[in-house]
Formats: C-alpha cells, sequence, structure tokens
C-alpha cells in the first residue's frame, strides 16, 4: 500500500493555507489534511500545526472508529492550540477543517471535520464521493472544540445545515449511477470499509469544487475527483505527480483553480 499527498495555492492566493501529510509503514498508512479558513489570521501556519499533532498518533493507531477520531481531533486541538500560542499566535489561526485517513488491520477508516472531499475507488471500477458542505458556506471549523463561545455562536447560525451529498459514478466513463443529499448533524463524518474491496481512500479540501471552466461555469466535482485519481503509477510521489499534470491540464483547459487544493491519498 502506498500514501502520498499533494497541495497547491488557488488563484490570487499569495499563501497556501491548506496542508497534507502522508505516510505509515506499508500495511498501516495514512494521509491527512487541513484546509485553514481564508479570513481568519495565519491559517496557513494553523493548519499545518493541526497535521503535525494528528499525524503521530494516526500513525501508530491500530484502528479507528468515530470515537477514535473524536479524539483524536480534540487532542490535536488541544495540543496544536498550545504551539500556537507560543508563537503568540491568534487563536483563530486553528481555524480549519481537518481529515484523516487510516488503514490498518485488513480496514480502512477515513473522517472530516468541516467541509471537503471523502471518496473511495472500488474494484468494481466505480468512485463513490462524499460531499460535506454547509448551506451557507460556514463550516464548522476543528478549532470550535476548544472554544465553547464561537462553537454556541456556530451553533446558532440559523439556516446553516450541514449537507452529505453522496455520488457514485463509473471510473470508466463517467457515468452517474447515484446521488443523495442527507442532513447531518455530527460535528464530523466517517467512511469506512474492508481494504479488499477498495482501489484508494483518499480526501480532497473544497478547493475541488472550486475549479472553473472558460466562462465561469464550475467543473463537475466528479470530472475533477477522475482526473485527479487518474494515477500513472502509484510509487513514490504519485499525488504530487498527478496533482501537477491536473494544473498542467487546467492550464491548457482555461481552467481555474478558484480556491486552494489539497488531496490526500492511500492506494491498496
Amino acid at each position: 500500500m502506498f500514501a502520498d499527498c499533494a497541495f497547491a495555492a488557488g488563484r490570487g492566493h499569495d499563501v497556501c493555507q491548506d496542508y497534507a501529510a502522508a505516510g505509515g509503514e506499508p500495511d498501516e498508512p495514512y494521509a491527512i489534511l487541513a484546509d485553514g479558513c481564508s479570513t481568519s489570521p495565519d491559517t496557513d501556519v494553523g493548519a499545518r500545526l493541526l497535521v503535525k499533532c494528528v499525524e503521530r498518533p494516526l500513525a501508530s493507531a491500530a484502528s479507528l472508529d468515530g470515537p477514535a477520531f473524536g479524539a483524536l481531533f480534540a487532542n490535536a486541538v488541544v495540543e496544536a492550540g498550545a504551539l500556537a500560542a507560543s508563537l503568540d499566535l491568534d487563536p483563530r489561526a486553528l481555524d480549519a477543517t481537518l481529515a484523516a485517513i487510516k488503514v490498518a488491520g485488513g480496514r480502512y477508516a477515513a473522517a472530516c471535520y468541516g467541509d471537503g472531499v471523502i471518496g473511495v475507488a472500488s474494484r468494481a471500477g466505480t468512485i463513490t464521493l462524499h460531499q460535506i458542505a454547509f448551506a451557507r458556506g460556514c463550516p464548522r471549523y476543528v478549532s470550535y472544540i476548544a472554544d465553547p463561545e464561537r462553537a454556541r455562536a456556530f451553533a446558532a447560525c440559523e439556516g446553516n445545515t450541514k449537507l452529505v451529498t453522496t455520488y457514485r459514478f463509473s471510473a470508466e466513463d463517467g457515468a452517474m449511477l447515484w446521488k443523495e443529499t442527507v442532513p447531518s448533524t455530527e460535528p464530523f463524518e466517517v467512511v469506512a470499509g474492508n481494504v479488499r474491496d477498495c482501489v484508494a481512500v483518499f480526501a480532497m479540501s473544497d478547493g475541488a469544487l472550486a475549479v472553473t471552466a472558460p466562462g465561469h461555469e464550475p467543473v463537475p466535482l466528479a470530472e475533477c475527483a477522475a482526473e485527479l485519481l487518474a494515477f500513472k503509477t502509484v510509487r513514490g510521489a504519485f499525488v504530487r505527480r498527478r496533482l501537477r499534470r491536473f494544473l498542467d491540464d487546467c492550464a491548457r483547459r482555461g481552467w481555474r483553480l478558484g480556491d486552494d487544493l489539497a488531496l490526500a491519498a492511500v492506494h491498496v
């Protein structure tokens, strides 16, 4: 099994506020990404701190379920908060969404706190995307775990329903096979299953939803995901190579990356 990640700044962004990491033993790989809020201060630093505070416990975890992911995220926020304070950073530097993937014991588990995308490419030739979004565009940031006042303010925001849209489409021709949108009140979403059923498990920041074609028409998420997963080989920096090619193809087609984009994947 192989794990890799990559991230790139969106159009007009001086600093990329997404960050990602990947690694682990061959039979227990992991991948992580964080997407910093563009309107909060120093979230490029905060995203890195959060990923690094998740990385060590995730690498050593034997397996993860919902409660374990909850503890992982909460502990990372506390640890990252202490590091941010030591650097005299504003606590809002940790305003970020966070996703983590772990494979162990023949199973995979992935979780996304805030918005973003978790996906699974199956051995049956389909790709399933779980797109997590908020109706008013204001995600629940992982930093709210350690800030009860901001958590209450977020909960009081009317009409900001969390929506999980699941797409399943053919990896061969892109034909849509199934789509469903359901509301969720959970602080984070978990997707899990058997390794024997899948080819890859991946997470993307919501920059995958901000790719536009000439005329400012949005490029469908399924199309972007299929291209980002078109790995030629899966050794070494396979995600970084694929993201570079994707960005080159975007430039050739006149597509624009309107937001930072991060991709973290485990190929099994």
